[in-house]
Parts: structure tokens; C-alpha cells; sequence
């Protein structure tokens, strides 16, 4: 670290002020071999990003060599052409990208440690959600791999229409001076297919029963590990099988270092829906049960201890397959979900322990529905917990600002592993716990002091939604809005909007239907 070569911000206003649009033309013949040159792209509690990006000089160079102003960064993104039939092609950005940092690296991933020599150089960019341009909150657009398309029907948001979609990235990254095998004025072009994800990559793509996934096989732990299941959102719906997990923290919360070290490693199965869980006009609920299935047949996979998760639509869909297959799973977590159910409903799940978490200033899908659940359940004498929250606040590290993200959003505290039941545990620790077992030895990581506690003999957790609320994080800086406000959320996550009578639901939902069966595959 003592070695990272900081660029200064006056250094690199003035070398952004001084680049011209202009660098991008005749790409054909000033392109060189790209060699092990990448698009390095993380996903945070908004989205994805494109953090850096890394040179393959061709040779190994020594750090002295590296000026300030050595490469030039520029990106033009778009929506695919007719993407699943719902895309306009329109270009989504299309600029220079700001340059934060740039450090000699000794190997191609980068790692934020500059090294004394070495074959590649990373270009650090900058990234956010959003950012203060003019005094304005404003979508850091230039680091976005992914565009909610919101389409508009008579004038009315169509939900079914309305879509996350994966942008064509096209890079081009200009040399300023000799380094290396590169020459001054020298273009490396990177697309789509030289993105590098340091989790999100971890996921390989399947498709089982009839619906596409992606799987992350955890590396920590022997013999047969837990398995969770994250059901996605409706604005990430589709036919890509890449964005459900990259248009937010789904999927890839759990498969982080520090969640799979809780969990002791862990699979995580991410199925995706061609269109949507929840009033899509059909039910893919006996599928998704059979790819669980058919993912926990064929990997090392402990069947006692399969979690389901999800938000939003993916909420609903968690109540869904819980109700259809209760003895399959040893816990549930359904976030911010839709979905009234009666007594003889909850009959069948009520010895599944659950833990919904929802907040209270949810727009998109009443907190009312997890009040009702939560109830009726604990009225069962179920073990359930609900966290709720005021609102949904959180740091944005690329901007360096907290932001008070919509109320729809609690899935950011779950997956970010914020919550805590009475007794003191994380959702996480809480999941690593729950088995269908009465085998000591299936429980993660027990405390060797103290007796195992199997689910049966667990008294049901007394937590009053209304008294017992998960603490917001402390802010020491101030948010970007007032906290009684929310801002607007174009680019990602869900937005089903489930406050509506039933009757328009249905009916939206046959036209929506119809519409997305005649999508094109991206």
C-alpha cells in the first residue's frame, strides 16, 4: 500500500479536460492485442459497477515507469438491440470515464496493492449509485452495467414490461506514452466478454425443469454443505440468467467471503423466472422445487439444510414454495413480501422457522402483509421473527455518501447481514444454524461449550413488530435526503407494486403475460 501511486484529483481534472472524444476514432488500426486486459465489475447494494479496469502491457515494466496520466479511459455502454423485446438499442452512456487511481500490478486481478514491477496496470474508476453534480443528486451513469428499462403503457408503469437489462459495454483504453510492449496512442477495446466478476463470476449458469440458474459451489467446509436458494425480484426477471444476480446484492450477498465463513460454505442456487414470480400468469412453482431438487441430487449437498430466501416478488415466491414443499426446507426468509394467507395456509409451514424482514415506509409492497403474516403465524405458535425497519439507509462507498435508498429496499440490510433476532444472532448466523437434522454434527459451527439446540425444542421467538426494531445504522454524516424522503430508484432492484386491487392485477398480469412469452433471448 505504501507504494500505490495516487493520482491527484487536480492531475486528473486537468488530464480528462485536456483528453478529447476525438481519441476514440480510427479504433480499427490503432487496436492492439488485449492479452489478459479486463472490465472489473463488483456488485454493490444498488447494482453493478465497473470499478477498474486492468492493462496487459505485454512485458513486465518497474512502477517508477508509470506516468499520471499514462492511459485514457473511455466507455460507450447500450441497451442490446431489441433485448427480449423490450429494449430501444438507445445508448446508455457514452464518455470518458473518470480515473481514480492506477497502480503497476504483478498479476491481472487486481488486489488495491501497487507492486515495485509488473506486466499490468490497474485503472481505478470511479463508481457509485449516485453523486452530486451541481448540487444535484445524479446516477453515476458512467459506471453502470445494467439499465432498469421502465416501459410505459397509456401512461401507466408496465411492470411486466419493465425490465433489467445487461448494457453491451464497449471500452476503449488509450495509451499516453510507450510502457511496456504498448506504444504512445496504442487502443486495447474490451466488451462484454472480457468482464472479470470477483463473485458474481463464481456462478456457473444451468438450466433445469424449465428455468435457468446460476449456482455458486462454496470452497470452505467438507462433506455436504447447506444450500440456499434466493428467489429474485420482478426487475430482474428475464431471459439472460446473468442479471438477477448482478442488478443487486441477491445471490451474491451469500457468497461472500465473510458470509460463507459464517455459513461454513455454502451453495447458493439463484433460479431466475422468463418473467415473473407473482401474477405472471403462471405458476413456476412445481419447476423451482423440482431444480432444487435436481441442484441438491447432483452436488455435495446436505438435503436437512436448504434455505429459501427472496424479495419482493421473489418474497412471495419464497411463501409459495414453502406452502407447496414444507418438509423440504429448514428455514425461510421473505423480504418485503406480498401475499395474504389463512390459518389452514400456515398450518403446513408453521414448524418451518422464518424470519421476514420488511420496512415500515415500504411504498411498493405494504408492510401490512409481513404485520398480517407475522401474526397469524405467531397465532400458530410458529418460531418466526420479523425485523422491520424505518427506512432503508446505506454507504455507498463509491460516492462516499449514505443514501436513503427507497423503502422497497430492505433486502440491502438482509443481505447485507444487518438484522438481529432477540437472542442476539444475525440472519446469517441464524441461517447457519437451521437443519431439518436431529444430527448434532449438521448444525454450523455450535458453540462446543453448550448444547446443541435443535429447531423442535426452540420456543418460539416472542418479537412484537411493532416494539422490537432492528437499529438503523448510525450515521455520522448527512444523508443525501431528509430521512422522511425517498429517492427515486430508476435503475434497479423491484418494483412490483402490489397495492392494487386484485382485479387490475389479474388483468395486467394476462396482458403482461402474453408480452413476455414472445421475448427475445439476449
Amino acid at each position: 500500500m505504501n507504494m500505490k501511486k495516487i493520482i491527484s484529483s487536480t492531475l486528473i481534472a486537468s488530464m480528462l479536460l485536456g483528453s478529447s472524444v476525438c481519441s476514440v476514432m480510427a479504433l480499427e488500426e490503432n487496436s492492439v492485442d488485449k492479452g489478459e486486459s479486463k472490465i472489473v465489475a463488483e456488485v454493490f447494494d444498488y447494482g453493478e459497477s465497473v470499478t477498474s479496469v486492468v492493462v496487459d502491457l505485454g512485458s513486465v515494466i518497474s512502477a517508477d515507469e508509470l506516468k499520471e496520466d499514462a492511459f485514457e479511459v473511455f466507455a460507450k455502454n447500450e441497451e442490446p438491440e431489441a433485448c427480449i423485446g423490450i429494449s430501444t438499442g438507445k445508448t446508455y452512456y457514452e464518455g470518458s470515464r473518470d480515473i481514480t487511481n492506477m497502480y503497476v500490478n504483478s498479476t491481472s486481478i487486481p488486489d488495491g496493492e501497487a507492486d515495485a514491477e509488473g506486466q499490468y496496470v490497474v485503472i481505478e474508476l470511479k463508481y457509485g449509485w449516485k453523486e452530486y453534480v451541481d448540487g444535484v443528486l445524479t446516477t453515476v451513469k458512467q459506471s453502470n452495467t445494467c439499465d432498469y428499462d421502465i416501459v410505459m403503457k397509456d401512461g401507466a408503469f408496465s411492470i411486466f414490461e419493465s425490465l433489467n437489462v445487461l448494457l453491451d459495454m464497449h471500452y476503449t483504453i488509450t495509451s499516453n506514452q510507450n510502457l511496456g510492449n504498448l506504444k504512445q496512442g496504442d487502443q486495447i477495446l474490451l466488451t462484454n466478454d472480457d468482464v472479470y466478476r470477483p463473485i458474481a463470476g463464481q456462478f456457473s449458469a444451468g438450466k433445469s425443469n424449465g428455468l435457468t440458474y446460476r449456482l455458486y459451489e462454496p470452497t470452505l467446509g467438507e462433506g455436504e454443505r447447506p444450500l440456499i436458494v434466493w428467489f429474485h425480484g420482478s426487475g430482474e426477471g428475464g431471459l439472460s440468467n446473468i442479471t438477477h444476480i448482478l442488478c443487486n446484492k441477491g445471490g451474491v450477498g451469500f457468497a461472500t467471503e465473510e458470509a460463507q465463513e459464517i455459513f461454513g460454505g455454502a451453495y447458493v442456487l439463484a433460479p431466475e423466472t422468463p418473467d415473473n414470480w407473482t401474477f405472471a400468469g403462471k405458476d413456476y412453482t412445481e419447476q423451482a422445487i423440482a431444480l432444487i431438487q435436481d441442484v441438491i441430487d447432483n452436488n455435495n449437498i446436505d438435503p436437512n439444510r436448504v434455505v429459501i430466501a427472496g424479495c419482493s416478488a421473489g418474497g412471495y415466491m419464497t411463501w409459495q414454495t414453502l406452502l407447496a414443499a414444507p418438509d423440504m426446507f429448514a428455514a425461510a426468509v421473505p423480504i418485503c413480501a406480498p401475499g395474504i394467507y389463512t390459518t389452514e395456509d400456515f398450518e403446513a409451514i408453521k414448524d418451518v422457522p422464518i424470519w421476514m424482514v420488511h420496512s415500515k415506509d415500504d411504498t411498493t409492497v405494504d408492510v401490512e402483509y409481513s404485520y398480517a403474516n407475522y401474526y397469524l403465524l405467531k397465532e400458530l405458535g410458529a418460531d418466526v421473527t420479523l425485523t422491520l425497519y424505518d427506512h432503508v439507509i446505506g454507504y455507498d462507498e463509491g460516492s462516499d455518501l449514505i443514501h436513503t435508498y427507497s423503502g422497497h429496499w430492505s433486502w440491502v440490510y438482509a443481505l447485507n447481514n444487518d438484522p438481529t433476532n432477540d437472542k442476539g444472532q444475525s440472519l446469517f448466523e441464524w441461517i447457519a444454524e437451521q437443519t431439518l437434522a436431529n444430527d448434532e454434527d449438521s448444525v454450523v459451527n455450535p458453540d462446543e461449550n453448550e448444547p446443541v439446540v435443535k429447531p423442535d425444542e426452540k420456543d418460539p421467538v416472542e418479537t412484537n413488530p411493532s416494539n422490537n426494531v432492528t437499529q438503523q445504522p448510525s450515521v455520522d454524516q448527512p444523508t443525501d435526503v431528509d430521512n422522511n424522503q425517498t429517492v427515486s430508484v430508476p435503475n434497479t432492484g423491484d418494483h412490483l407494486n402490489v397495492v392494487l386491487p386484485v382485479t387490475l392485477l389479474v388483468l395486467s398480469a394476462a396482458i403482461g403475460y402474453v408480452v413476455l412469452r414472445k421475448r427475445k433471448e439476449c
